[in-house]
């Protein structure tokens, strides 16, 4: 049994390289997909933090004079 083994350790079927191969694809979309919604929910972030401080320096101000 361990003869056998010891013949086969170096062999990789051509579905084991297939399976690997899509893996890698699908983890590399994953991380792509990923970065492009963090991208979104950054911008997103950023224009309601720029609303926030309209509104907040624009607290102190009378109402007929906001621009």
């Amino acid at each position: 049994m361990i003869q056998k083994l010891q013949e086969k350790a170096g062999y990789v079927s051509i579905e084991t390289v297939v399976v690997a191969s899509f893996m890698i694809v699908l983890g590399l979309y994953g991380l792509q997909e990923l970065s492009s919604v963090a991208s979104i929910v950054m911008d997103t972030a950023v224009e309601q933090l720029y609303a926030a401080t309209e509104i907040i320096t624009n607290l102190g101000t009378p109402a007929g004079a906001i621009k």
